[in-house]
């Protein structure tokens, strides 16, 4: 093999910076709330994209933090549409949608939902977390939840079970299927 010799990298350079850009086939938006929303899925739908995210929000009242989940709809453009759906007492790490006859008819959310108890013996059991699931329909309004929790009388020296939502799936035949995990 040759070695390539100066004066050529310094045509390719050349090349480089003379090149048009090629053609974009995609898109950035941002989308802006009054609290910093993280996104932490995303999934095609048929008419556009469906975001999940989680944000930390101060309540002005009282001054006290919580977490809420968000979902945001948008067109093929990443154009929103509609009002998010929010809910607070807890986090969504994935979502899927229903799709029935080619359209959405719901959604389903997996996550966590945190409680906080800093009056607990143990230091372990201040913040205890549990395998939340949230039912939406096709308009972001909620149609039911569930919700596995430690429900251990508490006890000196016991810790309580932390379960968390990781990943959810649907099935052809509209099982729903749940990766979690248990500390």
């Amino acid at each position: 093999k040759e070695a390539i010799k100066i004066s050529d990298l310094r045509l390719i350079f050349q090349n480089i910076d003379n090149a048009d850009p090629s053609p974009r086939s995609s898109f950035i938006r941002f989308f802006e709330e009054a609290y910093g929303t993280t996104a932490t899925s995303l999934e095609i739908i048929p008419d556009g994209y469906v975001i999940l995210g989680n944000a930390t929000v101060i309540d002005k009242v009282t001054d006290q933090s919580f977490t809420q989940t968000v979902v945001i709809q948008t067109d093929k453009n990443g154009n929103r549409m509609g009002e998010p759906f929010e809910t607070k007492g807890g986090t969504g790490n994935a979502i899927k949608p229903l799709i029935t006859n080619g359209a959405v008819s719901g959604y389903v959310i997996v996550g966590d939902s945190i409680y906080l108890d800093p009056l607990a013996e143990q230091a372990a059991n201040v913040t205890v977390s549990s395998l939340r699931v949230l039912f939406l329909d096709a308009n972001l309004k909620s149609v039911g939840k569930f919700v596995l929790t430690d429900t251990s009388p508490i006890a000196p020296n016991k810790v309580r079970e932390d379960f968390s939502g990781v990943s959810v799936d649907i099935t052809s035949d509209g099982r729903v299927i749940i990766l979690g995990t248990l500390k």
